[in-house]
């Protein structure tokens, strides 16, 4: 893990009340452990937006590991209301997002290349939750 890697991973851990927490343009999806920064994010519980958009997520070594340690870490985020994911190349991979998104407000997509069939099941999660605004358009 880099320098800068292991300098968030502990910041994250002593930030718990934070609200807002932007990551974009980091390259985080070309970081060695990604997944351990998506499992670091656990520990923000007042957590509101996290925008972890143009990360290059997809083109990590596993993108679905990094996706299931999002994933597992959503669920203990109630009070997100907001994630921004747009740019990461993530393809067939978002649609394991669907069961840890059902609180959010706002999920932001596009840029994913996703399949048509990804894209209808994520507009039925939108459907199935009127609350929540949807973008995907690649």
């Amino acid at each position: 893990m880099t320098e800068a890697l292991v300098g968030l991973f502990e910041a994250l851990h002593k930030l718990p009340q934070l609200q807002e927490l932007k990551l974009s343009d980091n390259g985080l999806g070309k970081c060695e452990n990604t997944e351990r920064v998506m499992e670091a994010l656990i520990h923000l519980s007042q957590l509101k937006t996290l925008n972890l958009s143009k990360n290059h997520l997809g083109e990590c070594g596993n993108p679905e590991t990094v996706m299931e340690a999002l994933c597992g870490s959503l669920t203990h985020l109630p009070q997100l209301e907001t994630l921004d994911l747009h740019g990461n190349y993530l393809g067939e991979c978002v649609a394991n997002l669907l069961p840890a998104v059902a609180h959010l407000k706002e999920l932001a997509l596009w840029r994913n290349y996703t399949s048509p069939g990804v894209k209808e099941r994520l507009e039925l999660a939108a459907k199935v939750n009127p609350g929540l605004r949807l973008y995907i358009s690649d």
